[in-house]
Protein backbone atom coordinates (compact mmCIF):
# COMPACT_ATOMS: atom_id res chain seq x y z
CA UNK A 1 0.00 0.00 0.00
CA UNK A 2 1.25 3.91 -0.23
CA UNK A 3 3.08 5.15 2.19
CA UNK A 4 1.36 7.82 3.64
CA UNK A 5 3.60 10.93 4.52
CA UNK A 6 3.30 13.56 7.31
CA UNK A 7 1.56 15.99 6.26
CA UNK A 8 -1.18 13.23 4.84
CA UNK A 9 0.79 13.41 1.57
CA UNK A 10 0.75 10.25 -0.20
CA UNK A 11 4.17 8.37 -1.59
CA UNK A 12 3.73 7.39 -4.61
CA UNK A 13 4.43 3.18 -4.99
CA UNK A 14 7.90 1.87 -5.78
CA UNK A 15 7.38 -1.42 -7.37
CA UNK A 16 10.06 -3.64 -9.42
CA UNK A 17 10.26 -2.55 -12.97
CA UNK A 18 9.58 -6.20 -13.98
CA UNK A 19 5.99 -6.23 -12.26
CA UNK A 20 3.32 -4.02 -13.87
CA UNK A 21 0.24 -4.35 -11.29
CA UNK A 22 -2.07 -3.53 -14.19
CA UNK A 23 -1.78 -6.61 -15.97
CA UNK A 24 -0.17 -9.27 -13.11
CA UNK A 25 -2.40 -9.88 -10.10
CA UNK A 26 -2.36 -12.24 -7.62
CA UNK A 27 -4.98 -14.61 -9.45
CA UNK A 28 -2.71 -14.02 -12.58
CA UNK A 29 0.53 -15.39 -10.48
CA UNK A 30 -0.77 -18.83 -10.08
CA UNK A 31 -1.66 -18.93 -14.21
CA UNK A 32 1.84 -18.10 -14.84
CA UNK A 33 3.20 -20.66 -12.30
CA UNK A 34 1.17 -23.30 -13.71
CA UNK A 35 1.98 -22.34 -17.09
CA UNK A 36 5.91 -22.42 -16.20
CA UNK A 37 4.66 -26.32 -14.64
CA UNK A 38 5.76 -25.00 -11.12
CA UNK A 39 4.04 -23.84 -7.83
CA UNK A 40 3.40 -20.12 -7.31
CA UNK A 41 6.07 -19.13 -4.11
CA UNK A 42 4.84 -17.30 -1.62
CA UNK A 43 6.27 -16.13 1.59
CA UNK A 44 4.58 -15.82 5.12
CA UNK A 45 2.58 -12.87 5.20
CA UNK A 46 4.53 -11.30 8.57
CA UNK A 47 7.68 -10.81 7.29
CA UNK A 48 9.34 -7.92 6.87
CA UNK A 49 11.55 -8.20 4.16
CA UNK A 50 9.25 -8.05 1.09
CA UNK A 51 11.56 -6.36 -1.33
CA UNK A 52 14.32 -8.86 -1.47
CA UNK A 53 12.58 -11.77 -1.50
CA UNK A 54 10.94 -10.74 -4.86
CA UNK A 55 14.23 -10.25 -6.57
CA UNK A 56 14.59 -13.97 -5.74
CA UNK A 57 12.17 -16.37 -7.34
CA UNK A 58 9.26 -15.58 -4.33
CA UNK A 59 5.84 -14.44 -6.69
CA UNK A 60 3.28 -13.62 -4.07
CA UNK A 61 3.97 -11.63 -0.40
CA UNK A 62 1.64 -9.44 1.56
CA UNK A 63 1.20 -5.63 2.72
CA UNK A 64 2.40 -5.00 6.48
CA UNK A 65 -0.43 -6.16 8.53
CA UNK A 66 -2.59 -2.86 8.92
CA UNK A 67 -3.15 -2.13 12.92
CA UNK A 68 -6.79 -1.04 14.02
CA UNK A 69 -4.98 1.56 16.22
CA UNK A 70 -3.79 2.44 13.00
CA UNK A 71 -3.89 7.00 13.11
CA UNK A 72 -4.83 7.88 9.83
CA UNK A 73 -7.60 10.55 9.18
CA UNK A 74 -10.05 10.49 6.27
CA UNK A 75 -8.03 13.08 3.91
CA UNK A 76 -5.21 10.77 4.10
CA UNK A 77 -7.48 7.54 3.70
CA UNK A 78 -8.83 9.21 0.45
CA UNK A 79 -5.24 10.09 -0.83
CA UNK A 80 -3.90 6.54 -0.10
CA UNK A 81 -7.30 5.21 -2.22
CA UNK A 82 -6.39 7.61 -4.89
CA UNK A 83 -3.20 6.61 -5.17
CA UNK A 84 -4.04 2.93 -5.01
CA UNK A 85 -6.43 3.32 -8.30
CA UNK A 86 -4.28 5.35 -10.29
CA UNK A 87 -1.17 2.09 -9.40
CA UNK A 88 -4.22 -0.06 -11.25
CA UNK A 89 -5.75 -1.46 -8.18
CA UNK A 90 -9.41 -0.55 -8.11
CA UNK A 91 -11.54 -2.99 -7.82
CA UNK A 92 -8.87 -5.83 -8.70
CA UNK A 93 -8.68 -6.60 -4.98
CA UNK A 94 -8.30 -10.31 -3.93
CA UNK A 95 -9.82 -12.12 -0.51
CA UNK A 96 -7.99 -15.12 1.25
CA UNK A 97 -7.78 -16.90 4.00
CA UNK A 98 -5.13 -18.95 5.66
CA UNK A 99 -6.34 -21.56 7.84
CA UNK A 100 -5.22 -24.67 10.06
CA UNK A 101 -7.01 -28.20 10.06
CA UNK A 102 -8.88 -29.49 12.57
CA UNK A 103 -8.72 -32.75 14.18
CA UNK A 104 -11.88 -33.95 12.59
CA UNK A 105 -11.09 -33.00 8.75
CA UNK A 106 -15.00 -33.09 7.88
CA UNK A 107 -15.06 -29.63 9.97
CA UNK A 108 -12.01 -28.22 8.01
CA UNK A 109 -13.63 -29.13 4.72
CA UNK A 110 -16.95 -27.50 6.10
CA UNK A 111 -15.12 -24.39 6.82
CA UNK A 112 -13.20 -24.60 3.14
CA UNK A 113 -17.07 -25.03 1.34
CA UNK A 114 -17.73 -21.43 3.68
CA UNK A 115 -15.42 -19.17 2.71
CA UNK A 116 -15.36 -20.23 -0.80
CA UNK A 117 -19.31 -19.84 -0.86
CA UNK A 118 -18.69 -16.35 0.25
CA UNK A 119 -16.43 -15.61 -2.53
CA UNK A 120 -12.81 -15.99 -1.64
CA UNK A 121 -10.03 -16.37 -4.38
CA UNK A 122 -7.31 -18.75 -2.77
CA UNK A 123 -6.86 -20.50 0.06
CA UNK A 124 -3.62 -21.44 2.53
CA UNK A 125 -3.80 -24.24 4.39
CA UNK A 126 -1.19 -24.67 7.19
CA UNK A 127 -1.53 -28.52 8.03
CA UNK A 128 -1.59 -28.91 11.84
CA UNK A 129 -3.79 -28.21 14.66
CA UNK A 130 -3.79 -24.95 16.58
CA UNK A 131 -1.66 -27.02 19.27
CA UNK A 132 0.48 -28.32 17.57
CA UNK A 133 3.50 -26.99 18.03
CA UNK A 134 5.99 -26.50 14.02
CA UNK A 135 8.37 -29.41 16.62
CA UNK A 136 5.63 -31.77 14.81
CA UNK A 137 5.94 -32.26 10.92
CA UNK A 138 2.70 -30.64 9.09
CA UNK A 139 0.45 -33.80 7.86
CA UNK A 140 0.97 -33.77 4.20
CA UNK A 141 -1.80 -36.23 4.05
CA UNK A 142 -4.45 -33.99 5.54
CA UNK A 143 -3.16 -31.69 3.38
CA UNK A 144 -3.52 -33.51 0.05
CA UNK A 145 -7.28 -35.10 0.88
CA UNK A 146 -8.24 -30.72 1.65
CA UNK A 147 -6.67 -29.99 -1.38
CA UNK A 148 -9.12 -32.45 -3.14
CA UNK A 149 -12.12 -30.54 -1.85
CA UNK A 150 -11.38 -27.25 -2.77
CA UNK A 151 -12.64 -25.20 -6.21
CA UNK A 152 -9.84 -21.98 -5.81
CA UNK A 153 -6.24 -21.99 -5.73
CA UNK A 154 -4.55 -23.68 -3.08
CA UNK A 155 -0.77 -22.58 -0.76
CA UNK A 156 1.07 -24.99 1.36
CA UNK A 157 2.45 -23.97 4.65
CA UNK A 158 3.96 -27.02 5.02
CA UNK A 159 7.27 -26.87 6.58
CA UNK A 160 9.26 -25.60 3.33
CA UNK A 161 13.27 -25.14 4.09
CA UNK A 162 14.38 -25.52 0.68
CA UNK A 163 13.60 -25.01 -3.35
CA UNK A 164 13.84 -29.17 -3.73
CA UNK A 165 11.37 -29.67 -0.60
CA UNK A 166 9.45 -27.14 -1.99
CA UNK A 167 9.32 -28.91 -5.43
CA UNK A 168 8.72 -32.47 -4.13
CA UNK A 169 6.06 -30.89 -1.74
CA UNK A 170 4.81 -29.85 -5.06
CA UNK A 171 4.19 -32.86 -6.54
CA UNK A 172 3.27 -34.91 -4.16
CA UNK A 173 0.15 -32.62 -2.75
CA UNK A 174 -0.53 -30.96 -6.21
CA UNK A 175 -1.37 -28.31 -4.37
CA UNK A 176 -1.03 -24.70 -6.65
CA UNK A 177 0.93 -22.45 -4.08
CA UNK A 178 3.75 -22.99 -1.24
CA UNK A 179 4.42 -20.48 1.41
CA UNK A 180 7.73 -20.55 3.78
CA UNK A 181 8.19 -18.68 6.98
CA UNK A 182 11.20 -20.12 8.76
CA UNK A 183 12.81 -21.37 5.69
CA UNK A 184 12.91 -18.06 3.53
CA UNK A 185 13.56 -16.28 6.79
CA UNK A 186 17.04 -18.40 7.43
CA UNK A 187 17.05 -18.12 2.96
CA UNK A 188 15.67 -15.28 1.28
CA UNK A 189 17.15 -16.61 -1.98
CA UNK A 190 15.73 -20.48 -1.44
CA UNK A 191 13.37 -20.23 -4.42
CA UNK A 192 15.96 -18.41 -6.61
CA UNK A 193 17.35 -20.58 -9.75
CA UNK A 194 20.00 -18.76 -11.49
CA UNK A 195 20.77 -19.80 -15.37
CA UNK A 196 16.96 -21.14 -15.43
CA UNK A 197 15.24 -19.27 -18.58
CA UNK A 198 12.00 -20.73 -17.94
CA UNK A 199 10.88 -22.64 -15.09
CA UNK A 200 11.45 -24.16 -11.62
CA UNK A 201 9.39 -27.34 -13.02
CA UNK A 202 10.37 -30.48 -12.06
CA UNK A 203 13.05 -31.65 -14.39
CA UNK A 204 14.83 -34.71 -12.97
CA UNK A 205 17.33 -33.99 -15.36
CA UNK A 206 18.22 -31.03 -14.06
CA UNK A 207 17.75 -31.11 -10.08
CA UNK A 208 17.14 -28.44 -7.96
CA UNK A 209 20.36 -26.99 -6.19
CA UNK A 210 20.00 -26.32 -2.58
CA UNK A 211 22.22 -23.79 -1.13
CA UNK A 212 22.19 -21.71 2.09
CA UNK A 213 22.05 -17.75 1.88
CA UNK A 214 24.66 -15.93 0.31
CA UNK A 215 26.02 -12.68 0.95
CA UNK A 216 24.63 -11.32 -2.47
CA UNK A 217 21.04 -12.03 -0.49
CA UNK A 218 22.13 -10.14 2.65
CA UNK A 219 23.81 -7.22 0.70
CA UNK A 220 20.05 -6.87 -0.81
CA UNK A 221 18.86 -7.04 2.13
CA UNK A 222 20.87 -4.30 3.39
CA UNK A 223 20.44 -1.87 0.98
CA UNK A 224 16.60 -2.13 0.57
CA UNK A 225 16.57 -1.42 4.79
CA UNK A 226 19.17 1.78 4.15
CA UNK A 227 16.57 2.79 1.75
CA UNK A 228 13.29 1.21 3.71
CA UNK A 229 14.16 1.21 7.11
CA UNK A 230 12.63 -1.11 9.85
CA UNK A 231 12.93 -1.40 13.14
CA UNK A 232 16.34 -2.00 14.23
CA UNK A 233 15.56 -5.03 16.12
CA UNK A 234 13.64 -6.44 12.75
CA UNK A 235 17.10 -5.85 11.00
CA UNK A 236 19.58 -7.71 13.45
CA UNK A 237 17.01 -10.79 13.98
CA UNK A 238 16.77 -11.17 10.53
CA UNK A 239 20.60 -11.04 9.45
CA UNK A 240 21.28 -13.97 11.99
CA UNK A 241 18.63 -15.79 10.81
CA UNK A 242 20.33 -15.29 7.49
CA UNK A 243 23.85 -15.51 8.34
CA UNK A 244 23.71 -18.29 11.22
CA UNK A 245 21.78 -21.37 9.67
CA UNK A 246 22.99 -23.95 7.47
CA UNK A 247 20.30 -26.34 6.34
CA UNK A 248 22.52 -27.67 3.63
CA UNK A 249 24.51 -29.50 5.95
CA UNK A 250 27.99 -28.46 5.11
CA UNK A 251 29.36 -26.54 7.60
CA UNK A 252 28.89 -23.67 6.28
CA UNK A 253 27.46 -19.78 7.44
CA UNK A 254 28.12 -16.49 6.45
CA UNK A 255 28.90 -15.55 10.39
CA UNK A 256 31.03 -17.58 12.59
CA UNK A 257 29.29 -17.82 16.67
CA UNK A 258 31.70 -15.18 17.44
CA UNK A 259 30.70 -12.85 14.59
CA UNK A 260 26.65 -13.21 14.93
CA UNK A 261 27.70 -12.61 18.83
CA UNK A 262 29.51 -9.28 17.30
CA UNK A 263 26.23 -8.52 15.44
CA UNK A 264 23.96 -8.78 18.40
CA UNK A 265 26.04 -5.96 20.19
CA UNK A 266 25.85 -3.64 17.46
CA UNK A 267 23.60 -0.66 18.65
CA UNK A 268 22.51 0.94 15.63
CA UNK A 269 22.19 0.48 11.96
CA UNK A 270 25.29 2.49 11.12
CA UNK A 271 27.46 -0.06 13.45
CA UNK A 272 25.80 -3.05 11.48
CA UNK A 273 27.09 -1.82 8.27
CA UNK A 274 30.67 -1.17 9.79
CA UNK A 275 30.73 -4.38 11.11
CA UNK A 276 29.63 -5.93 8.17
CA UNK A 277 32.19 -4.28 5.66
CA UNK A 278 35.07 -5.15 7.87
CA UNK A 279 33.70 -8.93 7.19
CA UNK A 280 33.44 -8.55 3.55
CA UNK A 281 36.67 -6.46 3.72
CA UNK A 282 38.35 -8.69 0.99
CA UNK A 283 35.70 -8.21 -1.42
CA UNK A 284 35.55 -4.25 -0.66
CA UNK A 285 32.99 -4.10 1.89
CA UNK A 286 29.15 -4.62 1.38
CA UNK A 287 27.70 -3.95 -2.28
CA UNK A 288 26.32 -0.67 -2.14
CA UNK A 289 23.52 -0.02 -4.70
CA UNK A 290 22.24 3.81 -4.33
CA UNK A 291 21.44 4.28 -7.79
CA UNK A 292 17.73 6.54 -7.77
CA UNK A 293 18.31 6.91 -3.66
CA UNK A 294 21.38 9.72 -3.48
CA UNK A 295 19.79 11.31 -0.57
CA UNK A 296 20.49 8.23 1.23
CA UNK A 297 23.42 8.58 2.88
CA UNK A 298 23.59 5.38 5.67
CA UNK A 299 25.45 3.04 2.15
CA UNK A 300 27.51 5.50 0.95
Amino acid sequence: MPNILDGGDVEPLRLPPSLDVKFVLPLQLFNIAKSEKRPLFASAPMLAFRQTVAEYGVDLTWTPMISRSLQINLRQLFKAKASLEREGFKDKKTVSVKIRIHRDLRETIDFIKTVENAGVDFITIHPRLRSTPSSIPASTEALTLLNSHTRVPTISNCDIFSLSSALSHYAATKVDGVMSARGILENPGMFFRPNSTSSYGIDKSQPAQDTGCTWDVVETFMNKVAIAPIPFKLVVHHLSEMTGTDRTQKGKTLLSKDERGILMECKNFCEVVDFLDEVRSENGGLRREMEGHEENEILK
